[in-house]
């Protein structure tokens, strides 16, 4: 790539402009402007720009960056995105990059990724592609002003240190991930407990999530689906009924399902859920009671979170009395209400009555 001097020599000539004419311009002298066309020395950053004017171009023709082709580097991206990733295709658009696009950030973590796998059988070569991805991730990430772009070559940064076992460098730069995609990273920087710990504490908060979303909509927008939805999750999650700290939730949700059910006289299915909302306020009132000391754990048993429980200091804050709510005979109370006069006369509304009242049952 040709000197400054031969730029400013090349544009000076063009312009029609004489040494010391240029020199006036600029307020410094003929000589200076001899030194930098011969390139003994260069002229100063702060005359980069009246330098541009007086000549009419560009800084970027001025220093000889070459304008970026964008059509160019596209194509060299989607080469190396769409076919496997030899090394003498790596090799041929890196030196291409070097040449012309030395600055460009998506082009040159295109190119980090795919030396990250490359495809070649000398072990040397894979070596010191590697070597070089891993140059170009740590030039990205100290220089991009571009969170999101940030975010991108960090997860392909931090995908590799996973593979080259280096776990405790790839969660430090896990860390500059955005978006879903950092807890996914995070966790394959674990093993053993620590990786089945976190993994089921981020089962348990997705669902948290999940459902809280569905409620959202079934409680704003009194869409039964979405609760319906909630309920489903929960119990596909939690698979063998014991249901800890989503019993209140799963009663609440009832609640709610059953008052939708009532109001378009869905009877039959009313009943069906007055008999889930029983069995989730039998649950609750179960864990109100238990949950009476401050060192109290309370462990889920499903598969999927047979590691994970609930600390009773979540309940801590919860007046016992308040496990009168969940009684049976609270819950005979509001079956007799007005609210439920539609179903009285039905048969399986009865039975449900009468297995309430007898004695002994759901205590």
């Amino acid at each position: 790539m040709e000197h400054i001097g031969q730029k400013i020599k090349d544009l000076r000539k063009k312009a029609d402009l004489t040494q010391d004419r240029l020199a006036d311009y600029l307020g410094v002298t003929a000589q200076a402007v001899s030194k930098w066309e011969v390139g003994q020395t260069a002229p100063d950053l702060s005359l980069i720009a009246p330098l541009c004017r007086v000549l009419g171009c560009s800084a970027d023709e001025l220093l000889g960056i070459a304008e970026e082709n964008g059509e160019e580097i596209q194509a060299m991206i989607d080469e190396l995105q769409l076919t496997p990733h030899r090394s003498e295709t790596i090799r041929r658009i890196a030196k291409t990059a070097a040449e012309k696009y030395p600055r460009n950030e998506r082009l040159s973590l295109a190119i980090a990724i795919a030396e990250r796998s490359a495809d070649t059988n000398d072990r040397n070569e894979g070596r010191a592609l590697r070597a070089d991805a891993e140059k170009r991730f740590v030039t990205i990430l100290s220089e991009t002003a571009d969170p999101e772009f940030r975010s991108s070559a960090a997860t392909s940064y931090a995908l590799f240190l996973i593979e080259e076992e280096r776990r405790d460098e790839a969660a430090k730069i896990a860390e500059q991930i955005t978006g879903g995609l950092k807890d996914e990273i995070l966790l394959k920087c674990l093993d053993g407990d620590e990786w089945l710990d976190r993994q089921q504490f981020l089962v348990y908060r997705s669902l948290n999530k999940l459902c809280g979303f569905l409620e959202h909509r079934g409680f704003e927008r009194k869409h039964l689906p979405s609760l319906e939805a909630a309920e489903a999750a929960i119990r596909a999650v939690l698979c063998d009924g014991n249901y800890i700290g989503y019993s209140n939730r799963l009663y609440v949700n009832a609640c709610e399902q059953i008052k939708h059910l009532m109001e378009a006289g869905e009877y039959a299915r009313a009943v069906e859920k007055l008999r889930d909302r029983m069995e989730y306020a039998a649950q609750y009132g179960k864990l109100l009671a238990e949950a009476k000391g401050p060192d109290t754990y309370l462990p889920y048993t499903a598969p999927a979170l047979d590691g994970f429980g609930e600390d009773s200091a979540v309940w801590g804050h919860i007046d016992p009395r308040s496990a009168d709510e969940f009684s049976t005979l609270n819950l005979l109370n509001v079956l007799k209400s007005d609210f439920y006069a539609p179903l009285r006369s039905r048969d399986d509304f009865k039975a449900l009555l009468a297995e309430l009242e007898s004695p002994g049952e759901n205590a």
